[in-house]
């Protein structure tokens, strides 16, 4: 049995772990960068929510489907109490309360829409290396504006988690939409103008 020796390829042995560490660092910084979308709540936030469309017998949504509800928790009771025209106008007679008592058999859904308003800066840029001119970092001044929608899902029921009773459960699922806009300023030079001032 012959022993061939390896061709030399023209490039660095090794080259393989830059790029290697560049996929690892990227994965890791879209990975972690995010907020969680998917998880639980320990208590329903106080506000105004809409009734998601349930069985079509449950009389709650049929009473309020299309309307927006001030919900409260106290402990596994939600407290819902419509809007109605006069508690939109600021009428000073007290609205007529619900309350609604969670159940491990049934859920209750209830959506969320917010503005979501986000300045946010970009600490660095980096260029990567083109015609000749090598990998360049760019610490000038990067901000961006986020205007978008945010909309909650809120998913409430009641786990049997201890011997004493059951305890509530929310799981929030968030999906938020929108656009941005920046502005930010960089060094216009003949190195990065292939010398074309």
């Amino acid at each position: 049995m012959a022993f061939f020796p390896p061709k030399p390829s023209g490039r660095p042995p090794h080259r393989w772990r830059g790029t290697a560490l560049l996929a690892v660092a990227l994965g890791l910084g879209l990975g972690l960068n995010g907020c969680a979308v998917v998880g639980n709540v320990s208590e329903l936030e106080p506000g105004y929510y809409r009734l998601l469309r349930r069985a079509p017998t449950d009389s709650l949504t049929a009473a309020w489907r299309g309307r927006r509800l001030y919900a409260q928790q106290r402990a596994d009771t939600v407290l819902l109490t419509p809007e109605t025209a006069e508690t939109a106008a600021g009428a000073a007679a007290p609205p007529a309360t619900y309350r609604y008592r969670l159940q491990p058999d049934r859920r209750l859904r209830l959506l969320r829409r917010q503005l979501d308003v986000d300045v946010f800066t970009i600490p660095f840029k980096v260029r990567p290396p083109r015609a000749g001119v090598p990998v360049q970092l760019n610490t000038n001044f990067n901000a961006a504006l986020y205007l978008g929608r945010r909309l909650d899902f809120y998913s409430l029921r009641t786990r049997r988690s201890s011997p004493f009773g059951a305890t509530p459960r929310i799981r929030d699922t968030g999906i938020g939409y929108g656009a941005f806009i920046g502005a930010g300023s960089t060094v216009v030079n003949p190195d990065v103008t292939r010398q074309q001032a």
